[in-house]
């Protein structure tokens, strides 16, 4: 009785500590992710050509608090994890570069945003907002990268678990670089005076594509998935 009485709170706290993301981690992405499926239909509406320019200009601020509630929620989640898993043997400064761009590129994409909206030089600032959104994709594919390598050097555990991780991860990083390295190409060369509206708007409908389909809690549900 006593063993079983000792051992059943720290089974517990193992066991929330391997759950995919806490409470608050996963509201936090959840209402990224929702404001990823906003910017995606204001983009969409501006390619239409409703109101263009105001569209583009709010998609730039949906998508800078999607950066930054994103960032937030995996710096939590892996400043977590990683002290739990590792015992303190890696450090967050070693990841943090990944997250520290997010939250630069969430700051920038609302700065911008508001002062597309105040009509100032909106589309050009909007491919300025690009560049820097498609720089922090790739620079963040990083990170969840080498969180998974970290927490799988150390809890061997249950390696089913990290498999399934380990694919869908690979998968989201993948697709990330490739959006971030498509925004960042178009966004140079919609700064080329190449159809630059309409090349702003596809940049920002990547970018809140990548962060819908990349985000915590959707990756976070895929993995039980694979599980089974």
């Amino acid at each position: 009785m006593p063993n079983g009485t000792a051992t059943l709170p720290e089974e517990k706290v193992r066991e929330e500590r391997r759950a995919p993301m806490g409470p608050r981690e996963r509201a936090g992405s959840i209402a990224g992710g929702i404001a990823a499926v906003i910017s995606v239909v204001l983009a969409i509406i501006g390619l239409a050509g409703v109101y263009p320019l105001w569209s583009l200009s709010l998609c730039a601020v949906g998508i800078g608090i999607s950066f930054l509630l994103n960032g937030a929620a995996i710096m939590t989640r892996l400043s977590t994890s990683l002290r739990d898993a590792t015992e303190g043997r890696v450090q967050i400064a070693q990841v943090g570069v990944g997250t520290t761009g997010q939250t630069l590129a969430g700051i920038t994409g609302i700065a911008l945003g508001i002062l597309g909206l105040l009509d100032i030089v909106p589309v050009v600032l909007m491919l300025c907002a690009a560049v820097v959104f498609g720089a922090a994709l790739v620079i963040g594919s990083r990170t969840k990268n080498f969180m998974h390598r970290a927490l799988s050097a150390y809890r061997q555990e249950h390696p089913a678990a990290d498999s399934a991780a380990g694919q869908v991860i690979l998968a989201t990083s993948a697709l990330q670089v490739l959006l971030g390295l498509a925004v960042f190409t178009l966004a140079i060369i919609g700064l080329g005076d190449a159809a630059p509206l309409t090349l702003s708007l596809v940049c920002m409908l990547l970018t809140a594509a990548a962060l819908v389909l990349t985000n915590p809690a959707v990756v976070g549900a895929a993995i039980p998935a694979l599980r089974s």
